[in-house]
């Protein structure tokens, strides 16, 4: 029994609700004296509730599952049937005039599509917390191993957002991630373009930087315009009998010939700056470029070829992110 601010007499009774959440049943009476009600008798006072509020979390739960799936429709725009998707999103109140960027994020840990499932409810809880406490709107979802994150806010604040986010993760010792960011602002049913952007931000950024970086869908600008490129026969048929000799010579002798055109390519045909990258003698670089020309049939001297070598080059790397 405790005395109240308001000189009231209360009896607290905690019990559990779930494993992690405790709740209290409170007694009030402005009786100066009374007697406490024996603990037996509240206890079966807390049964009724606890099955109450399991009831309740059987239905939260369910409805997010149901939210969880819907999202995962919309990004991955496998929908025909535009009055069942209007319905979908009034039932779950998503504001259809709202705009919204897109962080797609890939924890970096080995099997990580086999190990979400074991955290995927954290991270999303997580992220949840974190643009609650910035007061930003979000929309969330795991896509094929990928955390797909919806913010109503201002772009300016993805960085913001992701400190928070990977503090959070830190604290619980959870993996890091790499992010990739799409600044254009839609609506919810534009969540298909968002999420391509991201990823091919994200996908991009992890090649050319490494893991645990942070890029954004301007800075990938060019591989974004040839990922539509790269949708066209004419152009696949070139890229492939361009760069699969390379790439079956790799297979073959152990010779990433691929690689090494592509350093070429970055140091902008600069031999001194490509050696030292690749950590190879100026003699073994030449005899690589001399392997490319033949298996290729183009001339790295040649600026018409150079350019194609570097066109299929972009559309090959763009075809493994896509």
């Amino acid at each position: 029994m405790v005395c109240t601010i308001w000189n009231t007499r209360a009896q607290v009774f905690p019990f559990h609700i779930y494993d992690h959440y405790i709740g209290i049943i409170i007694l009030e009476t402005a009786m100066l004296s009374f007697e406490l009600i024996d603990w037996f008798v509240l206890e079966k006072i807390t049964i009724a509730l606890r099955l109450w509020f399991k009831k309740d979390r059987i239905l939260i739960e369910q409805e997010n599952k149901e939210k969880t799936e819907f999202i995962k429709t919309l990004v991955e725009g496998k929908y025909n049937d535009w009055k069942k998707i209007e319905k979908q999103v009034n039932r779950f109140n998503i504001d259809k005039s709202v705009k919204y960027f897109c962080i797609v994020g890939f924890a970096e840990m080995e099997d990580c599509e086999q190990k979400y499932s074991s955290f995927e409810s954290q991270i999303s809880k997580i992220a949840f917390d974190c643009a609650r406490s910035l007061r930003i709107e979000m929309i969330s979802t795991f896509q094929s191993g990928y955390l797909s994150i919806f913010l109503n806010s201002a772009v300016s604040l993805y960085n913001e957002f992701i400190d928070v986010f990977e503090e959070k993760l830190a604290i619980y010792c959870l993996p890091y991630f790499s992010w990739g960011i799409s600044e254009r602002l839609t609506d919810v049913y534009a969540f298909p373009h968002n999420y391509k952007d991201a990823k091919i931000a994200l996908e991009i950024g992890r090649r050319q930087k490494g893991p645990g970086t942070r890029n954004t869908s301007s800075d990938t600008s060019i591989f974004r315009l040839l990922s539509h490129l790269s949708e066209n026969k004419l152009a696949d048929d070139l890229v492939r009998q361009t760069i699969e000799p390379l790439i079956t010579y790799n297979r073959e002798r152990g010779l990433d010939l691929f690689r090494t055109l592509s350093y070429y390519i970055n140091y902008q045909g600069n031999i001194s700056q490509t050696a030292r990258a690749l950590a190879l003698q100026r003699q073994s670089l030449l005899y690589r470029l001399q392997k490319i020309e033949s298996l290729t049939g183009k001339s790295l001297s040649e600026p018409d070829d150079r350019f194609l070598l570097q066109l299929c080059q972009k559309l090959w790397t763009i075809s493994g992110v896509q």
